[in-house]
């Protein structure tokens, strides 16, 4: 085990890419980055983290590599609610 790496593991913008591409309502194609925050930011309670739009995008194309929790768990919360696929 130790420094062996598994070689299937996929990163934070993979598996966030895969989420946008699948994870939508049937009949229309994926959330833009901006729909994403802004449905994030309509149904966070006071003290739920809320994530920009900006962010999305860099984490998206791997220029933010390490997001905070916040964000992670703002994504987090977003997707599983999407209930779209079959």
């Amino acid at each position: 085990m130790g420094d062996l790496q598994p070689t299937d593991r996929r990163t934070i913008a993979q598996k966030l890419g895969y989420l946008i591409e699948t994870l939508h309502p049937k009949g229309r194609g994926p959330y833009s980055y901006q729909e994403i925050a802004e449905l994030i930011r309509q149904r966070a309670g006071d003290g739920d983290p809320t994530v920009s739009h900006g962010t999305i995008h860099n984490i998206a194309i791997g220029k933010v590599t390490n997001p905070s929790v916040d964000s992670l768990r703002a994504l987090g919360d977003f997707f599983p609610a999407r209930t779209f696929v079959d």
